[in-house]
């Protein structure tokens, strides 16, 4: 059975600043706009390699605003715990960065907005899951688990992230896409503006 029979529609969150140049450049992972937007070599270790601790805005004379999802909720002393396949901490990190995250729920989806919605405003986009498996099966990746958290304990390596064909799980927490989601408009459903939540004084 086709693990994404039962999700027609993927969901991605991105912050509405970076919405201009997502609409000129598509989804890009983490890695693609740390080239595109010239961060120089030592810069985009410290983004890639390493723990985003905090929300990281970016800012290109042509391609405009992209803004990078802090992976606060990775403990890494856990992180090196839980790895698996020989990968060290600075591998995982890389191989996150190299994908572009969709949700197979819209209330996975939505928990992520609000949090993000309390720091700025926030896009939400639904996508058609049919034709994005038509256009990048051979660089779409599924896993069962949540990759940016070290909540709970779980072995992660490689072999956390199977193609379609090889996917084994019962349930799909995440789909990733390597490096990028280029023809948005192909699979564009719907966009949701979320404004920014003030909290109460």
């Amino acid at each position: 059975m086709d693990p994404l029979a039962r999700h027609p529609v993927l969901w991605h969150v991105a912050f509405t600043e970076s919405w201009p140049s997502i609409q000129e450049h598509g989804l890009l992972s983490a890695a693609a706009i740390v080239k595109r937007w010239q961060v120089p070599a030592d810069q985009a270790d410290q983004l890639l390699a390493q723990r985003r601790p905090e929300i990281v805005r970016l800012e290109h004379p042509v391609h405009g605003v992209a803004v990078l999802r802090d992976q606060a909720p990775i403990q890494e002393s856990r992180l090196q715990s839980d790895l698996r396949d020989g990968m060290t901490v600075e591998d995982w990190f890389r191989l996150l960065n190299s994908f572009v995250f969709l949700y197979p729920t819209e209330e996975g989806a939505r928990q992520l907005a609000e949090k993000y919605s309390e720091q700025a405003d926030v896009t939400l986009l639904r996508l058609r899951t049919s034709s994005l498996l038509n256009e990048y099966r051979s660089t779409l990746r599924l896993t069962s688990i949540n990759t940016g958290a070290t909540r709970f304990s779980v072995p992660r390596g490689r072999a956390t992230f199977s193609s379609v064909n090889g996917f084994r799980k019962d349930r799909v927490a995440e789909v990733a896409v390597q490096e990028q989601v280029y023809d948005l408009d192909a699979h564009l459903l719907s966009v949701e503006h979320l404004p920014q939540q003030v909290a109460a004084e």
